[in-house]
């Protein structure tokens, strides 16, 4: 007794994709390394988002500076890496209108992505009553690596003619040298 036995086996794939688009990180303003934007917010219920991409690789190891030079009244922030930044969830707020992101720190990220800054007033109860506009320019900038546990990691160059932001605490300082 003979036999035989034929199969068919189809295989469908059904691809799913999850979206990407974001519509709040779409409003972000873009500001370049060592560029800076200068905005005006009319009253307290007003805020800004920029996003800030990184041009190196990686391993640069650079440190990103968010700072917000204040003209007039007091404005606060904070930063989030790929994801629009909410108060309480985000661990990288300003300090004295600063933040600094250090290239070794353990949640500094370089690649595939942006930081992304919420600007907001900080107001008082004298504001909701006078109506104050809060006026600012808002820096973001890259440097190299800061000297870390008495060790120099790098230079940032000076050249004549050329202008230069930095920014230095008192557990990380940077070193200039001229070239």
């Amino acid at each position: 007794m003979y036999g035989n036995e034929y199969s068919e086996i189809m295989i469908t794939f059904e691809y799913t994709f999850k979206p990407t688009y974001d519509e709040q990180l779409e409003k972000a303003i873009p500001v370049g390394d060592g560029a800076y934007e200068f905005t005006n917010i009319p009253d307290e219920y007003g805020e800004r988002l920029y996003s800030f991409t990184p041009w190196w690789s990686g391993k640069e190891n650079r440190t990103s500076v968010f700072l917000a030079d204040v003209i007039f009244n007091k404005v606060f922030f904070y930063s989030r890496w790929n994801a629009y930044p909410k108060h309480f969830y985000t661990s990288k707020h300003d300090f004295n209108d600063t933040i600094a992101i250090y290239g070794n720190d353990q949640d500094s990220y370089h690649r595939r992505g942006a930081y992304y800054i919420r600007l907001r007033p900080d107001f008082a109860l004298y504001d909701l009553l006078s109506q104050r506009q809060y006026i600012y320019n808002m820096f973001t900038f890259s440097q190299t690596p800061a000297t870390w546990e008495g060790k120099e990691l790098a230079y940032e160059n000076m050249e004549l003619g050329q202008t230069y932001l930095g920014f230095a605490n008192q557990s990380r300082y940077q070193d200039y040298r001229y070239m």
